[in-house]
């Protein structure tokens, strides 16, 4: 018997009536309940007559409540999350490489990390080459999530000062430096030994005449050879330049831009 013609035939049944269907009989077979005179029954009445019923199968019949993990990120967030604490100073997209994800799985798991309040996003502006990179800092949930410590930073500066320190450890690490290296009681962001004295580098986000001249005067004095300062762009360069010629410090201190040391192979 075809669905529409069962459809058919239930829609024209009497309060109380049924057919059953059966694989082995042609046509369906009619069944006929005897319908009771009884008053009319309130939704009230009903409840404390099903109540026995309903608390003796409750336990079986509720549904189990799932708790919720502690631990809300997925492996793929953790995996971002581990690759930024291990390797500070990186791009996003340096990140998905290492990782070997494509960028839509990268740009996923960063979209789901910011909405979790995991990360935050910063445009990195790249002066020589145009555009820009983003970098992205670890919130302090994300260390509580993994289990981490975030280190302590005594230097000045805030997370975009901090990346482009890092970045320029990966650009000196032949030559072994030094975070936050303190020499006669003052402290550079990077210090490099040489054979002639240390070397300072320091990263210079602004450049306030007064602040230069205070960042070189306190290098200087303190004793290292030779003092370089990192600018963001061209006019920086040869504002910092001119501190430089104006105080006599041509011998010992130089200024370059941040760019430079952006590798464009790595991006």
């Amino acid at each position: 018997m075809k669905n529409e013609q069962i459809d058919d035939l239930l829609k024209r049944l009497p309060p109380g009536a049924a057919v059953l269907s059966h694989p082995r009989w042609p046509r369906p077979i009619p069944v006929v309940n005897s319908l009771i005179d009884m008053p009319k029954v309130t939704d009230d009445e009903l409840q404390t007559y099903m109540k026995p019923f309903w608390d003796h199968f409750k336990p079986e019949l509720a549904l189990p409540v799932e708790k919720p993990a502690e631990d809300s990120m997925s492996t793929e967030l953790r995996q971002l999350m581990m690759e930024i604490a291990n390797h500070p100073g990186r791009s996003s997209t340096e990140y998905y490489k290492s990782l070997q994800w494509p960028a839509s799985k990268g740009n996923r798991a960063k979209g789901q990390s910011e909405s979790l309040q995991l990360i935050k996003c910063h445009p990195i502006k790249l002066v020589r080459r145009g555009g820009s990179v983003e970098a992205i800092e670890l919130l302090p949930l994300a260390y509580e999530k993994l289990g981490l410590t975030p280190a302590k930073h005594q230097g000045k500066g805030g997370f975009v000062h901090r990346w482009w320190v890092a970045r320029l450890m990966q650009h000196l690490a032949s030559m072994k430096p030094v975070i936050e290296f303190e020499l006669n009681g003052k402290a550079v962001d990077l210090g490099v030994e040489t054979a002639d004295g240390w070397l300072a580098f320091e990263v210079q986000l602004d450049c306030k005449e007064a602040l230069v001249r205070d960042l070189l005067t306190k290098d200087i004095y303190a004793g290292f050879f030779g003092v370089f300062l990192l600018v963001q762009t061209k006019d920086e360069v040869e504002q910092v330049k001119k501190i430089i010629t104006d105080m006599g410090f041509e011998g010992g201190a130089d200024v370059k831009l941040l760019t430079g040391i952006y590798n464009k192979e790595e991006e």
